[in-house]
Protein backbone atom coordinates (compact mmCIF):
# COMPACT_ATOMS: atom_id res chain seq x y z
CA UNK A 1 0.00 0.00 0.00
CA UNK A 2 1.66 3.45 -0.98
CA UNK A 3 2.78 5.43 1.53
CA UNK A 4 0.50 9.14 1.99
CA UNK A 5 3.05 11.40 1.75
CA UNK A 6 0.68 14.90 1.01
CA UNK A 7 1.08 16.17 4.62
CA UNK A 8 4.81 15.18 5.37
CA UNK A 9 6.29 18.12 3.00
CA UNK A 10 8.43 20.31 4.42
CA UNK A 11 7.18 23.37 5.78
CA UNK A 12 10.13 25.84 4.90
CA UNK A 13 9.97 24.46 1.77
CA UNK A 14 6.10 24.88 0.93
CA UNK A 15 6.75 28.71 2.84
CA UNK A 16 9.62 29.88 0.00
CA UNK A 17 7.48 27.77 -2.54
CA UNK A 18 4.66 30.25 -1.95
CA UNK A 19 6.99 33.03 -1.82
CA UNK A 20 8.50 32.59 -5.26
CA UNK A 21 4.99 31.31 -6.52
CA UNK A 22 3.84 35.40 -5.24
CA UNK A 23 5.94 36.88 -7.05
CA UNK A 24 5.42 38.52 -10.42
CA UNK A 25 6.96 37.47 -13.95
CA UNK A 26 10.38 39.32 -13.39
CA UNK A 27 9.56 40.32 -10.08
CA UNK A 28 12.10 40.89 -6.84
CA UNK A 29 11.93 40.48 -3.67
CA UNK A 30 11.55 43.20 -1.21
CA UNK A 31 15.23 42.78 -0.33
CA UNK A 32 16.21 42.47 -3.50
CA UNK A 33 14.85 46.06 -4.48
CA UNK A 34 16.62 47.19 -1.81
CA UNK A 35 20.02 46.62 -3.06
CA UNK A 36 18.71 47.30 -6.34
CA UNK A 37 18.05 50.51 -5.64
CA UNK A 38 21.36 51.07 -3.63
CA UNK A 39 23.55 50.01 -6.39
CA UNK A 40 22.06 51.12 -9.71
CA UNK A 41 19.78 54.22 -8.06
CA UNK A 42 16.95 53.26 -10.73
CA UNK A 43 14.30 53.03 -8.64
CA UNK A 44 15.06 56.57 -7.08
CA UNK A 45 13.33 59.58 -9.10
CA UNK A 46 15.39 61.54 -11.34
CA UNK A 47 15.92 65.21 -10.84
CA UNK A 48 13.77 65.53 -14.06
CA UNK A 49 13.07 63.93 -16.74
CA UNK A 50 15.88 64.23 -19.01
CA UNK A 51 18.34 63.16 -16.60
CA UNK A 52 19.08 66.20 -14.55
CA UNK A 53 20.02 68.82 -17.58
CA UNK A 54 19.19 72.50 -17.10
CA UNK A 55 15.84 73.12 -18.44
CA UNK A 56 16.65 76.09 -20.50
CA UNK A 57 19.60 78.79 -21.38
CA UNK A 58 19.25 80.47 -18.66
CA UNK A 59 19.59 78.02 -16.45
CA UNK A 60 22.16 76.33 -18.06
CA UNK A 61 24.09 79.68 -17.93
CA UNK A 62 23.91 80.52 -14.39
CA UNK A 63 24.67 76.77 -13.53
CA UNK A 64 28.05 77.28 -15.36
CA UNK A 65 28.56 81.19 -14.46
CA UNK A 66 28.13 79.91 -11.13
CA UNK A 67 30.36 76.79 -11.26
CA UNK A 68 33.03 79.49 -13.01
CA UNK A 69 33.18 81.79 -9.12
CA UNK A 70 33.07 78.68 -7.43
CA UNK A 71 36.60 78.02 -9.47
CA UNK A 72 37.54 81.79 -8.38
CA UNK A 73 36.68 82.89 -12.10
CA UNK A 74 35.34 86.75 -12.14
CA UNK A 75 32.82 86.41 -15.04
CA UNK A 76 31.45 89.83 -17.00
CA UNK A 77 28.08 90.73 -16.97
CA UNK A 78 28.20 94.40 -18.81
CA UNK A 79 29.87 97.39 -17.57
CA UNK A 80 27.32 99.14 -14.90
CA UNK A 81 27.39 103.09 -15.24
CA UNK A 82 25.23 105.89 -14.76
CA UNK A 83 25.70 109.02 -17.38
CA UNK A 84 25.03 112.80 -16.17
CA UNK A 85 23.68 114.37 -19.33
CA UNK A 86 24.60 118.05 -20.12
CA UNK A 87 20.89 118.48 -20.93
CA UNK A 88 19.84 117.67 -17.04
CA UNK A 89 19.18 113.73 -16.93
CA UNK A 90 20.38 110.92 -15.64
CA UNK A 91 20.51 108.24 -17.25
CA UNK A 92 21.47 104.19 -16.54
CA UNK A 93 22.69 101.99 -19.07
CA UNK A 94 20.99 98.68 -19.81
CA UNK A 95 23.24 96.84 -17.29
CA UNK A 96 22.10 99.12 -14.43
CA UNK A 97 18.48 99.59 -15.91
CA UNK A 98 17.80 95.97 -16.02
CA UNK A 99 19.76 94.99 -12.56
CA UNK A 100 18.32 97.51 -10.15
CA UNK A 101 15.15 99.30 -12.17
CA UNK A 102 13.22 96.77 -13.92
CA UNK A 103 9.72 97.34 -13.51
CA UNK A 104 10.28 100.42 -11.61
CA UNK A 105 7.92 103.38 -12.38
CA UNK A 106 9.80 106.26 -10.39
CA UNK A 107 13.30 106.74 -8.21
CA UNK A 108 13.65 109.67 -5.19
CA UNK A 109 16.64 111.48 -5.80
CA UNK A 110 18.40 113.04 -2.97
CA UNK A 111 21.94 114.49 -2.68
CA UNK A 112 24.73 114.82 0.06
CA UNK A 113 26.61 117.64 -0.19
CA UNK A 114 29.02 116.11 2.64
CA UNK A 115 30.43 113.33 0.38
CA UNK A 116 29.43 114.25 -2.83
CA UNK A 117 26.88 111.48 -3.30
CA UNK A 118 24.09 111.07 -5.45
CA UNK A 119 21.21 108.52 -3.91
CA UNK A 120 18.81 107.16 -6.40
CA UNK A 121 16.05 105.31 -4.72
CA UNK A 122 13.89 103.06 -6.74
CA UNK A 123 10.27 102.95 -6.39
CA UNK A 124 7.09 100.59 -7.74
CA UNK A 125 4.88 103.51 -7.98
CA UNK A 126 5.37 106.84 -9.17
CA UNK A 127 4.17 109.44 -7.13
CA UNK A 128 3.40 113.12 -7.50
CA UNK A 129 5.89 114.38 -5.01
CA UNK A 130 8.91 117.32 -5.42
CA UNK A 131 11.45 114.69 -4.81
CA UNK A 132 10.21 111.73 -6.96
CA UNK A 133 11.52 111.26 -10.31
CA UNK A 134 9.32 109.28 -13.15
CA UNK A 135 11.73 106.39 -15.06
CA UNK A 136 10.76 107.10 -18.84
CA UNK A 137 11.91 103.86 -20.68
CA UNK A 138 12.95 103.54 -23.95
CA UNK A 139 13.46 99.58 -24.46
CA UNK A 140 15.91 98.26 -21.98
CA UNK A 141 16.92 101.57 -21.14
CA UNK A 142 15.98 104.40 -18.77
CA UNK A 143 16.50 108.08 -18.08
CA UNK A 144 15.45 110.37 -15.83
CA UNK A 145 14.88 114.29 -16.78
CA UNK A 146 16.36 115.77 -12.94
CA UNK A 147 17.66 119.38 -14.22
CA UNK A 148 15.98 120.99 -11.69
CA UNK A 149 17.53 118.55 -8.81
CA UNK A 150 21.20 118.50 -10.40
CA UNK A 151 21.38 122.32 -11.00
CA UNK A 152 19.43 123.12 -7.52
CA UNK A 153 22.80 121.11 -6.09
CA UNK A 154 25.07 122.79 -8.50
CA UNK A 155 25.74 118.89 -10.32
CA UNK A 156 26.19 120.26 -14.13
CA UNK A 157 28.10 119.09 -16.56
CA UNK A 158 28.86 120.92 -20.35
CA UNK A 159 29.30 117.14 -21.46
CA UNK A 160 27.99 113.47 -20.89
CA UNK A 161 30.44 111.91 -18.07
CA UNK A 162 29.71 108.30 -16.85
CA UNK A 163 30.07 107.29 -13.40
CA UNK A 164 29.94 103.51 -11.94
CA UNK A 165 27.46 103.43 -9.36
CA UNK A 166 27.13 100.74 -6.44
CA UNK A 167 24.14 99.13 -4.48
CA UNK A 168 24.07 100.15 -1.02
CA UNK A 169 21.63 98.26 1.35
CA UNK A 170 21.80 100.50 4.09
CA UNK A 171 19.61 103.70 2.61
CA UNK A 172 15.73 103.21 1.64
CA UNK A 173 13.54 101.76 3.83
CA UNK A 174 11.95 98.43 5.19
CA UNK A 175 9.53 98.51 2.24
CA UNK A 176 12.31 99.96 -0.36
CA UNK A 177 15.37 98.30 0.74
CA UNK A 178 18.61 100.05 -0.55
CA UNK A 179 19.46 102.11 -3.25
CA UNK A 180 22.28 103.23 -6.31
CA UNK A 181 24.78 105.59 -4.79
CA UNK A 182 26.75 107.95 -7.39
CA UNK A 183 29.80 108.64 -5.78
CA UNK A 184 30.67 112.37 -7.87
CA UNK A 185 34.11 112.53 -6.16
CA UNK A 186 35.15 109.64 -8.54
CA UNK A 187 36.95 110.44 -12.12
CA UNK A 188 34.40 110.12 -14.22
CA UNK A 189 34.26 108.95 -17.95
CA UNK A 190 33.78 111.22 -20.70
CA UNK A 191 31.34 109.56 -23.34
CA UNK A 192 32.38 109.78 -26.62
CA UNK A 193 31.01 112.92 -28.82
CA UNK A 194 28.81 112.95 -31.62
CA UNK A 195 26.25 109.71 -30.05
CA UNK A 196 22.77 110.33 -29.70
CA UNK A 197 20.71 109.34 -26.53
CA UNK A 198 22.00 106.07 -26.76
CA UNK A 199 25.05 106.38 -25.63
CA UNK A 200 24.80 104.65 -22.60
CA UNK A 201 25.73 101.48 -24.82
CA UNK A 202 27.14 102.84 -27.64
CA UNK A 203 30.76 101.88 -26.60
CA UNK A 204 29.90 99.58 -23.53
CA UNK A 205 31.74 96.29 -25.04
CA UNK A 206 34.34 98.36 -25.88
CA UNK A 207 35.08 100.78 -23.00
Amino acid sequence: MPENTAGDSDPEEDSATDQDEAQPDGGVSAEDAGSFSEESGESEPSENEDGGKPDGPDELIDEISDSLADEGFGVFHGREFISIRENGQLAPNSTVSKQYLDGKKAVILAYNEDTNEIAIIPLDTDYDRTNVYSLQWSDDRVSISASGFLKDNGIQTEQTIRYPPEWNEDIGSEQVPGGLMIDLDQDGEVAPAAHDEADEDADEINA
